[in-house]
């Protein structure tokens, strides 16, 4: 029977966020159901281990489980009242050119502050899906030269582009993302939380959707993850409305 996936493939959890509260916008969000299952890719920062609470916290109200895919990778399993959440395991790296990088199903390689060049080689590495998230004002300048420089440098099968709720309903792509999606390059949606408590609800709200012969398994769950860019997949959710798109714009500058 063919089922929905959601996924939301740009998500943080900070300590400021309550993970009950966490899981339970995240189910809701993803609209969680009989026929579609609902998954977030978790992009950890620098000395963050968010597996480490869950661990921790999570079996105070749901049950935790984690399937293992390689000796330094597991895919985690919530159950909550009936419903099901996968949680797999990213990174966010700072490369040493001020931009980002997202290793969606992978674990953290190098540290932050080397260049893009070489986080981008090591996460193919693995493999992993290689992300390269637009954001407010980081594509402008000397840093969006170096965009270009990679994506002319790159095909799609080895780099995605990434898309995020703060972008809002209202206004244009960036030219570099439009760019390359013409040029065939994927590009996924994610919320991108910041952190401030608020944005705890935001989890899971816009993301990607595809079709999966389902019920599929954590385990199946990567496999399905690093052949996005080759899939048929549509976005999924709603990117922030106007006013919270220029709040958190502001935010994320302060």
């Amino acid at each position: 029977m063919r089922h929905e996936l959601h996924i939301d493939t740009h998500v943080h959890l900070y300590d400021c966020f309550n993970l009950k509260a966490w899981v339970q916008h995240a189910l809701t969000n993803l609209n969680v159901s009989e026929s579609v299952q609902g998954a977030l890719i978790l992009v950890d920062r620098q000395g963050q281990d968010s597996f480490v609470r869950f661990r921790r916290e999570v079996p105070e109200f749901a049950v935790w489980d984690e399937s293992s895919i390689s000796d330094e990778l597991s895919i985690g399993t919530i159950r909550y009242q009936g419903r099901e959440l996968f949680v797999l395991p990213g990174v966010q790296y700072v490369t040493s050119e001020r931009l980002e990088v997202l290793a969606l199903g992978s674990p953290r390689l190098v540290s932050d502050g080397v260049s893009i060049e070489t986080v981008i080689e090591k996460s193919l590495s693995v493999p992993a899906l290689v992300c390269l998230p637009w954001s407010p004002g980081k594509w402008l300048g000397k840093r969006g030269r170096c965009i270009r420089s990679i994506v002319s440098n790159r095909s799609s099968m080895e780099l995605c582009l990434g898309d995020i709720s703060v972008h809002g309903r209202f206004w244009p792509k960036s030219v570099i993302l439009n760019e390359c999606m013409k040029r065939g390059f994927a590009c996924f949606a994610g919320t991108d939380a910041l952190n401030r408590p608020k944005d705890c609800k935001l989890v899971g709200s816009f993301g990607v959707s595809c079709n999966v012969e389902g019920p599929i398994s954590a385990q199946e769950l990567i496999y399905v993850v690093r052949s996005l860019s080759t899939t048929s997949y549509m976005s999924w959710g709603r990117p922030n409305g106007f006013f919270t798109s220029v709040e958190r714009f502001i935010s994320s500058f302060l």
